[in-house]
């Protein structure tokens, strides 16, 4: 159901009827929505969906009440889900395994929708749980994390799985652009494993475990998330049953049981997109995690973002009610997760674009306040204040707005106009927020200095301190991080004697540093906080000493002007240490070392400067908690550079074997070194680039095929004729494409095949994935290559947005020809030196073959000769 308009509510599938209830959710009817839903609760997942609401209304306002309330509506759910029975049931599953009737397609797909939503319950209980910002909530919410965890990645395995045993190449059921490849990991079966982890005393019900039979294994039946043979052939059995040889679907087909196999199919690409949903969404999460911590190497957490991407993309566009979760999902994490985590002045036109796609395709919902929200977001990202304040107005003045996200944009509205110095109108919106059941104190925090950065009652100030003094002490979160800062301003920023509206104002601007809000910033803007900072430093009415400095240092660094920024962090470290006595400010001189080092890095690329100022920014904190918070900072700001530094093709993962059966390591015979790469096109000729092969002779060049690791395994064939293309210009990287012949016929094994060449036109927005054994970085002017075989997922662009691209970047934009195809992803991947020659794939079919590049991994579109322009080529030429 695409739409949410007025329906013929009796007729809808309960699936439709619950998003039915999310759409008048969305479209600023909250009340309504529940009370939609609730005449319809007697249904599991309707009730579930009424529960999700009030679990967001709870989440939007951090009110304790709603989510206590919440808390409970999630653990009835659960139980509801749950197959324990009490304890006789419980000793006659341990005995003679899990009995449950499977005479009936209904049944599979009703335990699966059971165990996917019990999987979500425990994931919106942890965050609740989570929420309270104390260290046995956050190790309680872990333990209920993992369990869904586990849930998740059984699910997703077995929906894939029989997925899998229903569509072949006749059916029309897609299996979608999702890489499975995780279940071939090594660390992702350890986490599935219950070896891994004793939190848990309770069944998850496998459908692919049913009746396992007796072994000696030392693994509880209970606890086991593998397969059984068994029980998978007795499903297989199942749905092929009453004659049913072929799964091909045609409109004269009266039989009842081909009908029920159509609705089962239906229904299981349903619940994949469901599955999609929370699978994709932890995936996403986990991924910002430092793998390296201990607690999440105990807790087994691993993430891969990529993938959870494509997970909420493919759960947007299915038919499940989690479709319109996975949009508000992907929204949040371009317009709100990607920027809290990117460095200062990072380029996050990609996330902009996905975010405007997203708007765009939803234009049903252009008058919810919740879109409005978004859009104001993307506003605000793009330097738009004042269209970002608009479309907050709008959100505001929508009728009926829900409590909960009047907070949300209210707070959005008052960053804005801080970031535009308008202190007055933002004290106006902060002093309504101090009715917020987030932090009532951080709100009248930031009324107080935009009161004294327009110089607004000094006598009120003096009270404020007071005020704010007895709430931060009589709140049940005193211990909380924000709380410690708060009360360390009112103890030495707070002065007795009365200060000018420029000391406040520094105030506001350490706030805008610490919300990351200064590369949000107009060029004016900015000249006019470091002209306060200087008077503040001329007229020595700073509130703490280096701060000033420490601010022109970070307003330079977010205008590119890094040689001044490095100056202004020097001088600020300088300053601090020449104070020692002033132990409450060290996170100034720590903060100071460590954008140096960052500056550094960009600048002029001093590692060891980068290290050893990192070093010095430890050396500063003398409680550990706070170092611990500083080291996650320091991780959530370096993330995307961290990115391209993993071993990767560029920004991409190591294939397993048989993974790209098609892929071809192109050897030069008296080094033994890898020039590039190549395709299987038949059992005798492979694909290629003329610019690998143009000045190749065939008795110093052999290729090796059924192998992901250039130093073992893999067969070695010579060749007998390499074909260049005839009209290969290779100045212009024109027509760059070749074949070679082998010098005998290929043998395809399970680690080695051909593939298909496609012949359709392909435009801008496919997930394809290419692989190879290029270089994965560079130091300098030298690569950096790997030993196994990397792939990674791009996006094609058009043709024009990929000229586009290039001429901004001051790139040959005139070197893309109708027979070029391009893609585009995030910075840190794609191709590289070593990877030209292979395939560009999308649904098992090469759509381009890898030519060249501009600065490996730097965000620069990334371009292949166009398969649907030389398909006839290669054809004619390898009969």
């Amino acid at each position: 159901m695409e739409s949410c308009e007025e329906l013929n509510v009796e007729s809808l599938s309960d699936c439709d009827y619950v998003k039915q209830g999310f759409c008048m959710w969305i479209n600023n009817e909250p009340v309504n929505a529940i009370d939609f839903l609730e005449k319809r609760k007697e249904v599991l997942c309707v009730e579930y969906g009424a529960v999700l609401l009030h679990f967001f209304n709870a989440l939007i306002s951090f009110d304790r009440n709603k989510i206590s309330e919440v808390t409970l509506l999630l653990r009835n759910i659960e139980k509801k889900c749950s197959q324990e029975q009490g304890w006789l049931q419980s000793i006659r599953t341990k005995l003679f395994g899990e009995q449950r009737d499977y005479s009936s397609r209904k049944s599979i797909l009703d335990d699966l929708e059971k165990e996917i939503i019990l999987a979500d319950t425990l994931l919106c209980s942890s965050i609740l749980i989570g929420i309270s910002c104390d260290m046995p909530s956050y190790i309680k919410a872990a333990f209920i994390l993992r369990r869904a965890w586990k849930i998740y990645n059984q699910i997703f395995k077995e929906i894939h799985e029989l997925c899998s045993e229903l569509c072949n190449d006749e059916s029309p059921m897609e299996m979608g652009s999702i890489d499975f490849s995780i279940f071939h990991n090594n660390n992702a079966q350890e986490l599935s494993s219950p070896t891994t982890s004793e939190c848990s005393n309770w069944t998850v019900p496998s459908l692919i475990n049913h009746n396992v039979p007796q072994s000696s294994s030392n693994i509880s039946k209970s606890h086991s998330t593998f397969f059984s043979s068994d029980k998978k052939t007795r499903i297989k059995k199942h749905l092929t049953t009453n004659k049913m040889t072929s799964f091909k679907l045609t409109s004269e087909c009266s039989d009842c049981d081909n009908i029920g196999l159509v609705e089962f199919k239906n229904e299981l690409l349903r619940l994949r997109g469901a599955i999609y949903f929370g699978y994709g969404l932890l995936q996403i999460a986990f991924s910002f995690v430092p793998p390296q911590l201990k607690v999440i190497n105990f807790f087994g957490y691993q993430g891969d973002r990529e993938m959870g991407l494509n997970c909420l993309k493919e759960a947007k566009n299915s038919r499940d009610t989690r479709s319109l979760m996975a949009i508000i999902g992907l929204l949040y994490y371009y317009l709100i997760v990607v920027p809290f985590f990117s460095l200062e002045n990072s380029d996050l036109s990609e996330e902009i674009h996905e975010a405007t796609q997203i708007l765009n395709e939803n234009e049903r919902f252009d008058q919810s306040a919740l879109f409005l929200f978004f859009s104001g977001r993307r506003q605000r990202l793009k330097k738009k204040m004042k269209f970002a304040i608009m479309h907050y107005d709008a959100s505001l003045r929508v009728p009926n707005l829900p409590r909960e996200l009047k907070m949300l944009v209210m707070h959005e509205l008052g960053f804005c106009l801080l970031i535009e110095l308008k202190f007055h109108d933002a004290m106006h919106y902060f002093n309504e927020l101090r009715v917020s059941k987030f932090s009532k104190s951080y709100y009248m925090y930031l009324t107080s200095i935009c009161r004294g950065a327009i110089k607004d009652h000094d006598e009120e100030l003096k009270i404020c301190k007071d005020i704010l003094l007895k709430v931060i002490n009589s709140s049940s979160q005193k211990e909380g991080i924000i709380e410690k800062f708060l009360l360390n301003r009112c103890n030495f920023a707070f002065p007795d004697d009365e200060r000018d509206e420029v000391y406040w104002k520094l105030l506001c601007y350490e706030i805008m540093y610490l919300w990351n809000l200064l590369g949000s910033c107009s060029s004016s803007t900015i000249e006019t906080i470091i002209k306060d900072c200087q008077q503040s430093i001329e007229e020595n009415s700073e509130p703490f000493i280096g701060l000033p400095h420490f601010l022109i240092g970070a307003c330079l660094a977010a205008t590119g002007d890094y040689e001044n920024s490095i100056n202004s962090y020097k001088k600020c470290i300088e300053i601090c240490n020449d104070n020692p006595s002033n132990v409450h400010l060290n996170y100034i001189p720590a903060y100071a070392s460590y954008e140096l080092a960052v500056v550094l890095m960009k600048f002029s690329g001093k590692n060891s400067t980068f290290s050893c100022q990192l070093k010095v920014s430890e050396n500063m904190f003398k409680s550990l908690a706070i170092f611990i918070t500083f080291v996650a900072l320091c991780y959530g700001a370096t993330i995307r550079e961290q990115n391209t530094r993993q071993g990767r093709i560029v920004g991409g993962s190591t294939a397993f074997p048989g993974q790209f059966r098609h892929q071809v390591s192109i050897r030069d015979v008296p080094t033994r070194n890898h020039l590039c790469g190549g395709f299987i096109i038949n059992s005798r000729w492979i694909g290629s680039s003329a610019d690998c092969t143009i000045d190749r002779e065939i008795q110093t060049t052999r290729v090796v095929v059924g192998s992901t690791s250039l130093s073992s395994g893999g067969t070695d064939y010579g060749i007998s004729q390499i074909i260049n293309h005839e009209a290969y210009i290779p100045s212009l990287l024109l027509n760059d494409v070749s074949v070679i012949q082998t010098s005998v016929p290929i043998i395809f094994t399970d680690q080695v095949a051909a593939i298909a060449l496609a012949a359709q036109v392909i435009g801008g927005g496919v997930l394809s994935q290419t692989s190879g054994w290029g270089a994965v970085g560079s130091v300098g002017d030298d690569f950096e290559f790997t030993d196994d075989l990397k792939y990674v997922t791009l996006q094609t662009i058009t043709n024009a947005d990929c000229r586009a691209r290039l001429i901004a970047s001051d790139r040959p934009g005139d070197l893309i020809f109708d027979s070029t195809l391009c893609t585009f992803t995030q910075f840190g991947q794609g191709t590289c030196a070593g990877d030209n020659g292979g395939a560009l794939v999308w649904n098992n079919l090469v759509i381009g073959v890898t030519t060249w590049n501009v600065e490996c991994g730097r965000g620069y579109p990334d371009m292949y000769a166009r398969m649907a322009s030389f398909r006839n080529w290669f054809l004619q030429n390898t009969q």
